[in-house]
Formats: structure tokens, sequence, C-alpha cells
């Protein structure tokens, strides 16, 4: 059987390079979810000291993303959480809450100091936590 289209179905179907687009859509999406679901492992740790200041490890290549613990810390809620963290983000420093882990994720703004080291990254960690340090009030 011979299936024909009349050219009114022809002009309503989409085009070759629509569906590629949609299909493109369809895999990013997919992309996203699978790499969301193993969030916290593809990413270095940051270590959290004691008096809360975040600090990256020295023995590694600098990352532009790092997660760290805040299993040690009391939270009344998610937004709490969430609130916690987005309070002490700075122009170059953006810090999340990853809170079904109960752990932060900390994003550096490297193209814009494309030549700052680990040692760089640690001082301007420690100065935007100076004030605010990652401690339970």
């Amino acid at each position: 059987m011979k299936i024909s289209l009349t050219s009114e179905m022809a002009q309503k179907a989409p085009s070759k390079s629509k569906l590629l687009v949609i299909k493109a859509i369809c895999v990013s999406i997919l992309l996203f979810f699978i790499s969301a679901s193993g969030f916290s492992q593809s990413f270095p740790t940051a270590a959290v000291s004691s008096n809360g200041i975040l600090q990256l490890p020295t023995t590694e290549a600098l990352a532009t993303t790092y997660t760290f613990d805040l299993s040690y810390l009391t939270f009344s809620s998610e937004e709490a959480m969430t609130d916690f963290l987005r309070v002490r983000c700075t122009e170059d420093i953006v810090f999340r809450a990853f809170t079904s882990e109960n752990k932060g994720i900390v994003s550096l703004q490297r193209k814009k100091h494309p030549n700052w080291t680990v040692a760089d990254w640690n001082a301007a960690l420690e100065s935007a936590l100076a004030n605010q340090p990652l401690l339970n009030n």
C-alpha cells in the first residue's frame, strides 16, 4: 500500500530540521536528568574548616564546581538551607543547596579570573565567608 501526502498535509508536517531540533531538545533534557541523578559524584569535594570556611583541595587540579558536606548543620527546611547558602554568594562565587543529599555546591566564576590558582580561590572563599561562615548561628 502506498501512502501519499496531499499538499495540505505536507505543509503541516514538521520539516526535518524541526524534527532534529525537537530530538536534540529531548536528548538534552534526558541527559540533564541523568546527570542530575549522579550530581554530587561528578564534582570534586571541598572541605569546610572548623571555623566554617570552605577550602578547595590543594592536591587536585582546579575545578569550576565542588560539592561540600552540610550534614553537620541543622536546617528547619529545604528553603532554609537554600537561603543559608544564597546569602553567601558573591560576584565570583555562587553557592547552591543540594538538599536531597544535605550538601552544598560551590561554583567558581573562573572566566572572570582565568589566572587564579587554587590558593587565590581559597583566599576569595575565606574573604567571602569571613563574616558569614558555614556555621549554625
